[in-house]
């Protein structure tokens, strides 16, 4: 990461596997707010948030990132015990990938619309989606057919790391007034860069500092990125052997049309 990249504004680029445009930074403010983070400066808060993200042992990410007509989405929980569930939908913005994940299994299922997409084949797209019948693709996450739809469940680690040891930017937010962020009391520190972009990111303003939620936007477009769930353990439940299929019955049944 780039110092005239702030960890913030690029925090969304950084954990998403499309990877967005316009990470900027802005002129920095120390300026006091008010409720449960009063006193502190926008770089304090920042510092605790990231402290607060980077030892989280689980997390729910739920994304929305625009990118050019479309946008991609990802709505995951993932934890510390390589366990991780949710679904993600790809930058042309149709279609979604189911993902179950315990250790180094994996089990996805695309709809129609994916299978379509990665084959760049409307025909091919649709013999992959009968030769699936509705079940889930089940491997190893080192599979080639399987690692990167599976990538997604990565992000949390890679986020984290990302956000433990790049503080760059910091000293460019500015703090604003208190506001109501997903239900919750939240302090908004903002940044614009000189291309335009205007990023802010909330930090709960009340219990532990934890990051809410990320908004980028540029051109009109805006990219969020929303945090829940910190500490709680991710609900695993595979699908059955008949919900599932390997990657070479599923290479056999694609074979046979």
């Amino acid at each position: 990461m780039t110092k005239r990249y702030g960890m913030w504004a690029a925090a969304i680029c950084t954990a998403a596997t499309v990877g967005l445009v316009g990470c900027g930074s802005g002129s920095s403010d120390n300026a006091k707010g008010k409720g449960g983070l009063d006193g502190l400066s926008a770089q304090e808060i920042s510092k605790k948030a990231r402290a607060e993200l980077s030892s989280a042992s689980a997390l729910r990410m739920k994304m929305d990132a625009a990118s050019g007509s479309a946008s991609a989405k990802m709505d995951i929980a993932a934890d510390d015990k390589d366990n991780c569930a949710g679904t993600t939908t790809p930058a042309s913005g149709k279609g979604s990938v189911e993902v179950v994940k315990r250790g180094d299994e994996v089990w996805l299922k695309p709809d129609a619309a994916v299978w379509t997409a990665m084959t760049n084949d409307p025909k091919k797209g649709a013999l992959a989606t009968k030769a699936a019948k509705g079940r889930y693709l089940h491997g190893k996450t080192s599979e080639a057919v399987l690692k990167q739809m599976a990538s997604s469940c990565e992000d949390l680690k890679t986020f984290q790391k990302k956000i433990a040891e790049d503080d760059a930017g910091d000293e460019k937010l500015k703090k604003g007034k208190e506001t109501t962020e997903g239900g919750k009391r939240g302090v908004p520190l903002t940044a614009k860069g000189k291309d335009g972009t205007e990023t802010t990111i909330y930090v709960a303003a009340e219990g532990k500092p934890q990051l809410l939620k990320i908004a980028s936007k540029q051109n009109g477009k805006t990219s969020t990125m929303e945090f829940t769930d910190y500490g709680k353990p991710v609900a695993v439940n595979p699908p059955s052997e008949k919900q599932s299929m390997s990657v070479d019955e599923f290479k056999k049944a694609v074979q046979k049309g």
